[in-house]
């Protein structure tokens, strides 16, 4: 009995100690780093954002991406339009994405979604991995606070108008909160002041 109890708590202490590394791995790996004030930018496409974020020092963040594509091709050296959020996970600036689809274009998203292997259903949206990363894929009725500061990336070409003044409104309602906003696309008359941050600026 006693040499069970001995290999029992032996077991015991390696496993701690092997979940203690992973955490610690884990956290050093992807550490959050957060600006000091919030700030909203409009950016001239959507991959300046990537360099916005490389330039800003973020590190191991949550996403909420609000395209009609998630940009995740895993190709090209350059950073470019399709495969900027792809290298920002790569690259530890983002641990997590929430992409948040235009109503317009669910119906084609979650039909292509549906027939995917690789996405699974989940509540009303889906989920699938980016390099062992999660992606989740909703729409905006389904965003809920995550417990922490996030990114927030706009495309005003597929978020213009009233569906911008939406995804502002749940920053200023604080559904979402937020040290990062890029806004590309759209017109130049959409103010980037919707948002409520004190610190908006113009131009990247």
């Amino acid at each position: 009995m006693g040499k069970r109890r001995l290999i029992i708590s032996n077991v015991l202490i390696i496993l701690f100690l092997l979940s203690g590394m992973a955490f610690l791995y884990f956290y050093g790996l992807s550490g959050r780093v957060y600006l000091d004030k919030a700030l909203v930018k409009r950016v001239e496409r959507p991959e300046s954002s990537y360099f916005l974020w490389r330039e800003s020092g973020i590190k191991g963040r949550v996403l909420f991406l609000f395209d009609r594509h998630i940009h995740d091709v895993a190709t090209g050296e350059e950073v470019n339009e399709w495969n900027y959020i792809y290298k920002a996970m790569r690259n530890n600036f983002v641990r997590k994405v929430y992409h948040v689809v235009p109503d317009s274009a669910w119906n084609d998203v979650s039909a292509v979604l549906g027939k995917s292997e690789r996405a699974e259903r989940v509540g009303d949206g889906f989920r699938f991995v980016i390099e062992g990363m999660p992606v989740m894929v909703m729409r905006i009725k389904d965003v809920t606070a995550v417990g922490e500061k996030v990114l927030i990336d706009v495309n005003a070409d597929w978020w213009g108008g009233d569906d911008l003044i939406k995804v502002a409104q749940l920053v200023k309602d604080r559904a979402l909160q937020s040290d990062l906003i890029t806004v590309s696309g759209g017109s130049p008359e959409i103010g980037l002041e919707m948002f409520g941050l004190v610190d908006a600026k113009p131009g990247y």
